[in-house]
């Protein structure tokens, strides 16, 4: 082989190689998740697994968009991923596809990293309303917010799930009464209670 012809096969490699990482980033992943786990952001395809809303009175299912804090814990509950859709940076627009559904606008895969394809995990998704860049600024403000948790298995690259399927059991984003609210209501039941002890008493001696 001369060196002219073995330079060519190089450059052919070359561009194969490059071929086939422009590829990739294509299907939004790049080399360094190869041979680890992933998961994607959504409830499509878990059809007992939808977002309830419930404030100021009514409620029913999710009905526009909200954020959503996903935190993954591999085997021993070692922390994997935090990951986060907000409404004040916008991440979260388009995150509410249909009623009670939700679904990563970017519909990317996302890599588990440390997580080997089929390991177990455990999921925990948070949601809140209002423009909060955290769930502690929603929680101190008494926004609405819910949170759900279930057991699952990461998927690979080569075949990532489309959904987050073991979602099976639904969760409410949901306001809290405020400390006060509740102290001011549990008065008025104390305060209901002795008068209607007052009243059978004042019968009784009558």
């Amino acid at each position: 082989m001369t060196t002219k012809t073995y330079t060519q096969e190089i450059l052919k490699m070359k561009k194969r190689i490059l071929f086939i990482w422009i590829g990739a980033l294509a299907l939004g992943f790049d080399g360094s998740g190869y041979g680890q786990g992933t998961i994607v952001f959504n409830n499509l395809g878990a059809p007992d697994g939808k977002v309830y809303l419930s404030t100021g009175g009514a409620g029913g299912l999710l009905d526009q968009d909200i954020n959503f804090l996903l935190r993954i814990d591999g085997p021993g509950n070692l922390p994997v991923l935090d990951r986060s859709w907000l409404l004040s940076d916008g991440t979260a627009r388009g995150i509410n596809v249909g009623p009670g559904l939700f679904a990563d606008p970017t519909h990317s895969v996302i890599v588990l990293p440390g997580i080997a394809p089929g390991e177990p995990i455990t999921v925990f998704i948070d949601a809140w309303v209002g423009n909060y860049p955290t769930l502690g600024a929603a929680l101190q403000a008494g926004a609405a917010w819910g949170e759900g948790a279930f057991s699952s298995s990461a998927g690979s690259i080569e075949a990532p799930p489309a959904t987050l399927v073991d979602m099976r059991s639904p969760f409410t984003v949901a306001s809290v009464p405020e400390p006060a609210t509740v102290s001011v209501a549990l008065l008025g039941t104390v305060l209901l209670f002795l008068n209607r002890i007052r009243d059978r008493s004042k019968r009784s001696m009558a």
